[in-house]
Formats: C-alpha cells, structure tokens, sequence
C-alpha cells in the first residue's frame, strides 16, 4: 500500500491501526451501544453508513480500483448498494485504497478540530494515537478533551478523554479491544504531560545533572487507586531534575538537546485505577525493553 501521510502518520501508527480495526473483505455488523444507528462496516472499520463522507470516500476508493482494472463494469453506487445490504465483497486491493482514502480523510479531521499549526507540531508518537481515535469518532470541537490538549494540560487531557460513555461501556462488558486501545491512547496523553512537566523544571532547577541524565528511571511506579491521571503518572524526568537546582545556560542547552531525542518516542507506563491494574508496556508498543525508541 503506498503511505502518502508519512509525515502526520507513521508506519507504527498504520500497524496499530490496523490491528485495532482489524480487516475483513465482507460487510459485518458491529455491536453498536442501545439507541446507536447500527450499519455494516468493511475493510478496516470503513462505515457502510448514510453520510456523505462514507459514500465519497467509497467513490474515491471504488473509481481508482476500476481505473486500475478497466474489465470491472460495476459502478461504486451499485456495488456499495449491494454492501449495504450485507451482501458481497470487496477485492483486497480496494480494502487497501479504502484504508488510504480514510487515514487522509482522518488526519484532515484532526488538522480541523485541533487546528494545523498545533497537529503539525506535536511529536510523532501523539499524532499516531490522536489520528487512532479520530478513526473511532472521537474529538470534536467543543470537547472539553479537545480544549485541554490545545492548551497542552495534558493531564487534563488525560483524565477526561476516558469520561466517556463507550469507555465505560467497554469496561463494564470487558470489551477489552475498546479499553485498551483507549488507554494506550491515554498513556501518550500522559507521557506528554510527562515531558512537559520536566522541561518545565529543567528551566529552572539544577545546576548539574551529571552522567545519570542518561538513565533516568522510563517507568513510573503505581499510586493508590482514586487519584487523578495527573497523580498517576510519577515522572522519571522530573523525579532526577528535581533533585538538582538550576541549570547552566549550557547546561540546559545540553538538556534540551537530550530531550529532544524523545520526540517520537513511546514509553512503558504502569498505573492503577478504578480497582484495576492497566498496562501499557513495550509489548503493546514494540520498541524493546528499555521502554524507550530513540
């Protein structure tokens, strides 16, 4: 498949995405929460749904296949009719060109409810999961999750992207796809609030930080259960700087630099809340076992 959205999306991000939607040629009925429009979904979750954005984005997928294969006569509006209704299914290589066409269409999404210039510049690691869970509906303008994370509380953040009813839902029925998908979610969520927090006491705590800057500690211990997300998260960053008192001009442009190699990277969280240990480790993000890709 080519990936013209290797700057907003990367192929981790594609993997995951993939193997949280899971594929499926045939058009299969999703269990939809009571009161929920139910509709047919094929492929990696592409909705076989009434709205426009479903059908234009079929079109798309459909036309470039037939342009590639002059001998299939078949026009999209007769073939998705036909989906629509349960019946058939697609070539791989339109399951494929439908994925395409709705990562675009996502990552466009997201550039509107967060606005460019903000998506543009967060790291790699949180474009993955924002576009992740823009494949599931979430974000929308208005939304308290949406406000925190344009104004960078990203414990804020955190804590309420899981006030969800679907979230809910999935725990209370052990819908563990939802759940954990969500939480990895979370955690890069967390992990942002994380760096921000250390660079923000790196600016003006310790004026030496020594060969141990370099083996700081990449999994936080677990808290009592109750806490906010913003207490259940313990910084490895901030536990090392906070020891130190203020930096040296040099020293803090060494810090930065350092810093700086986490863009992209994923870390292993480990927390405990609502009665229940949750584990994001290397294992869901496979970047080794030091808990860090660098």
């Amino acid at each position: 498949m080519s990936k013209p959205w290797n700057k907003d999306f990367s192929a981790e991000g594609l993997r995951q995405l993939m193997e949280d939607e899971g594929r499926h040629a045939d058009p299969r009925i999703i269990e939809r929460r009571e009161g929920e429009e139910t509709y047919y979904t094929i492929g990696y979750g592409h909705r076989l749904d009434d709205s426009q954005r479903a059908k234009d984005a079929f079109k798309e997928a459909w036309n470039a296949y037939r342009k590639e294969n002059p001998k299939e006569k078949m026009g999209w509006e007769e073939k998705r009719a036909k989906l629509y209704k349960g019946e058939g299914t697609l070539p791989e290589e339109v399951v494929d060109k439908l994925l395409e066409v709705d990562i675009l269409r996502k990552i466009k999404t997201a550039k509107k409810v967060f606005g460019e210039g903000v998506f543009n510049a967060w790291p790699q690691a949180l474009k993955d999961a924002v576009i992740n869970g823009v494949f599931r509906g979430e974000y929308k303008v208005g939304h308290d999750t949406v406000k925190y994370m344009k104004e960078g509380d990203w414990f804020a953040a955190a804590e309420e992207y899981l006030n969800r009813d679907d979230y809910r839902e999935a725990a209370q029925k052990n819908m563990s796809g939802i759940r954990r998908r969500m939480e990895r979610n979370q955690a890069v969520m967390l992990w942002m609030g994380e760096i921000a927090v250390a660079k923000e006491r790196a600016s003006r705590q310790s004026d030496s930080y020594g060969e141990d800057a370099h083996q700081l500690p990449v999994q936080p211990e677990a808290v009592p259960d109750g806490r906010s997300a913003r207490n259940q998260s313990v910084d490895g960053f901030s536990q090392f700087l906070a020891m130190h008192e203020e930096l040296t001009e040099e020293q803090m442009g060494e810090l930065n630099d350092f810093l700086g190699r986490f863009q992209g990277a994923r870390p292993t969280f480990f927390t405990k809340r609502r009665g229940e240990e949750v584990v994001t480790t290397s294992e869901d993000w496979p970047i080794g076992e030091t808990g860090w890709e660098l």
